[in-house]
């Protein structure tokens, strides 16, 4: 990547590279550090890492950057697609195929049941009303299912189904409060056991909340590799934001810790960049992202096989 001109237009920061031109929204900045540069690749362009913020970084890697990551990348990550969300009790539902070679197929799938999970939470004949926000969690769940099944027969790879507790929302101070009912950590953590066993669950989300932290230690031992258990704590899952630029050493360290890593797509151009580049399985979205994953699907084509 060579930087080829960087100048401020009307409040704006302006830079062209011989990969795209982009603009940022930023004041006071000091384009003499970024004037001539150029970079061979990823880990060149950290050498910047501390001079310029996250949006003049975004700026730079401009489009489908995957490649100056990493051009040997012909793997797309499997995606998790948050089927449904709300505000009270537990805040997320996600559908994922951790056996299916099709991503597109998975991705497709995820959608369908999107669409008729969000029906399904809504009530009235001529004026539908959505109703999750009063609905327990264990009928959301139920619900999750059954939607599930009306539509598996048209697949020939199976789907598991992944939970965020959301446990500072439920959580009053000392117990665990939903489904009308309130539990202490123990009764809690039986509680999700009982939902993974029986729901087939195979990704738990902010199960404690910080003060039960040291319950993760014997979570995770009963649930072993059953579930990806995603926590800031040691756990066996680890969910990355692009909040910044993160070293392939600190990548490497962070598997270590956790083994299983995830991206959580918010930017999805660069989230889903960042992913491929670096080789993560599994992203989680909130949007239908099949046309980055298809886009960069050819680029991959077009490459030369790596040696």
């Amino acid at each position: 990547m060579k930087i080829e001109s960087v100048f401020f237009v009307d409040n704006e920061l302006s830079i062209k590279t011989d990969l795209g031109n982009s603009k940022v929204d930023i004041n006071n900045f000091d384009i003499n550090i970024l004037k001539d540069k150029s970079f061979d690749g990823y880990n060149q362009f950290l050498e910047l890492k501390g001079l310029i913020d996250l949006k003049v970084g975004k700026a730079l890697l401009f489009g489908d950057y995957w490649s100056f990551i990493n051009a040997s990348r012909r793997t797309l990550p499997r995606v998790m697609s948050v089927c449904l969300e709300k505000q009270k009790g537990f805040s997320q539902y996600m559908l994922l195929s951790l056996d299916t070679k099709n991503i597109v197929s998975a991705v497709l799938f995820n959608e369908r049941v999107k669409k008729i999970l969000e029906k399904n939470v809504k009530t009235g004949f001529f004026f539908k009303k959505d109703i999750r926000e009063n609905m327990l969690d264990i009928d959301i769940l139920d619900l999750f299912v059954s939607s599930v099944k009306s539509v598996s027969n048209i697949i020939d790879f199976t789907v598991e189904i992944g939970v965020n507790f959301n446990s500072s929302a439920i959580n009053d101070g000392e117990f665990y409060c939903y489904n009308n009912q309130r539990f202490n950590v123990t009764q809690h953590m039986e509680n999700i056991f009982y939902y993974i066993n029986k729901y087939d669950i195979c990704y738990v989300e902010n199960v404690f909340v910080e003060k039960d932290f040291i319950y993760y230690k014997e979570f995770c031992e009963r649930v072993k590799n059953k579930c990806l258990v995603c926590s800031s704590f040691e756990t066996n899952c680890y969910l990355l934001r692009s909040t910044v630029f993160f070293t392939e050493a600190e990548l490497l360290d962070l598997k270590k810790k956790y083994i299983n890593l995830v991206v959580d797509v918010f930017d999805v151009d660069f989230d889903i960049n960042f992913a491929v580049g670096f080789g993560v399985p599994i992203i989680k979205v909130r949007e239908n992202v099949l046309n980055v994953l298809e886009r960069i699907k050819k680029q991959m084509t077009l490459l030369p096989k790596p040696i």
